[in-house]
């Protein structure tokens, strides 16, 4: 038995290229409106997260494969604490 394609939206493409207003036909320019910074911001605290918790784990790998390879004697539990 052949599958049936399900039919395609249909886009209205006459509403998508309509002007936004008459007296701003583009829209407003958010460059200068505040919420360009604040997504701006975002996104390097992110980029600045996303880097630390790679150092992190890398700390964390570093740890544990001395734990494991016997470098740090005498001990058989160690609790490392995880700060984000």
């Amino acid at each position: 038995m052949a599958e049936i394609e399900p039919k395609p939206a249909v886009i209205n493409l006459e509403a998508i290229l309509t002007p936004i207003s008459e007296d701003k036909p583009s829209g407003e320019y958010m460059r200068y409106s505040g919420i360009y910074d604040e997504i701006s911001d975002a996104r390097q605290q992110i980029s600045l997260l996303t880097e630390e918790l790679g150092r992190k784990e890398a700390e964390l790998a570093d740890v544990r494969g001395k734990l494991a390879s016997g470098y740090i004697h005498g001990i058989d539990r160690v609790l490392i604490p995880v700060d984000l």
